[in-house]
């Protein structure tokens, strides 16, 4: 049973980023497996649920690296003849592991350049992170990594800049910030809540998003909130706001009444002395006069 078209451009986004495909010792079938941290455990169950009966149920894993526990959920397809197809196209190795570099990943060129906006989702939820540019994890060491990123930029009509990141065959596909919302509203609706962090908050963050338009409650304008649920639109907020503020002061002239005389220190015999007068004074009335 060939697998369903609709599939196809979510495990092509999938084997180019995380997933993987083994094989058993004879080499005829092959098996898909997709594994996320419990941070994405949403992101893997909307995956899952796309196979349907091709996939087998969900487990955690636990994996300790040095000082490090790192814990998510993985699951993995029945072996079918339909993935050992795909295995040989993605990776270079004769199905028993005998050629070396068997576990890396070589789709021809032809995968990039068919990519699709579906494809280029998931394989950015797998590889790919926000920062200052949206950028991709590239790792594909045995194939020409321009040649890669022109036939990427060729399928999405995207800019893309080849970097070299830190570590030997790694590469970052980068996207000026200037099309990174024209990306992000491409492939968002792919996302999962869970992965919702890897793409703009002005598409999903309610304090971000429009809201409906509102009526103001002091001078009946029909306005469009944004932040927050709006009662009066902005001028009747300002006034409104200057009428507090004289009303504020008001009450603290009530409680706090001003001072009708000060007290000053004279510089010259120490005593203290209050008067109601205008300025500002040094000397005492007593050692005024006797000067």
């Amino acid at each position: 049973m060939p697998l369903p078209n609709d599939l196809m451009p979510m495990i092509t986004g999938i084997l180019l980023g995380d997933a993987g495909i083994g094989f058993e010792e004879r080499g005829v079938k092959s098996r898909l497996k997709v594994s996320h941290s419990t941070k994405q455990e949403g992101y893997l169950q909307s995956i899952h649920a796309r196979f349907g009966t091709w996939a087998r149920t969900i487990s955690p894993y636990r994996k300790v690296v040095g000082d490090k526990t790192y814990t998510g959920d993985v699951f993995s397809t029945g072996y079918y003849t339909e993935f050992r197809a795909l295995r040989e196209q993605f990776y270079r190795d004769d199905m028993r592991g005998q050629v070396p570099g068997t576990w890396l990943k070589a789709p021809p060129i032809e995968v990039f350049e068919t990519l699709t906006d579906e494809s280029l989702a998931y394989w950015y939820f797998d590889d790919g992170y926000k920062g200052v540019d949206p950028s991709i994890v590239v790792f594909f060491p045995l194939l020409d990594i321009e040649e890669v990123a022109s036939a990427v930029r060729g399928a999405t009509g995207l800019p893309w800049r080849v970097t070299r990141a830190s570590g030997e065959h790694l590469y970052n596909f980068h996207l000026p910030r200037t099309w990174a919302d024209e990306f992000f509203n491409r492939i968002f609706p792919w996302a999962t809540p869970d992965v919702y962090y890897k793409v703009s908050p002005r598409l999903w963050d309610p304090r971000w998003l429009p809201r409906e338009e509102a009526t103001c409650g002091a001078c009946g304008a029909v306005v469009g909130g944004l932040h927050r649920e709006v009662r009066v639109c902005s001028s009747c907020n300002r006034k409104q706001g200057a009428v507090r503020a004289k009303e504020k002061r008001d009450l603290h002239r009530i409680s706090v009444p001003a001072k009708l005389t000060r007290v000053f220190t004279c510089r010259a015999c120490g005593d203290a002395w209050e008067t109601g007068a205008l300025g500002n004074f040094h000397k005492c009335p007593a050692c005024r006069g006797s000067k």
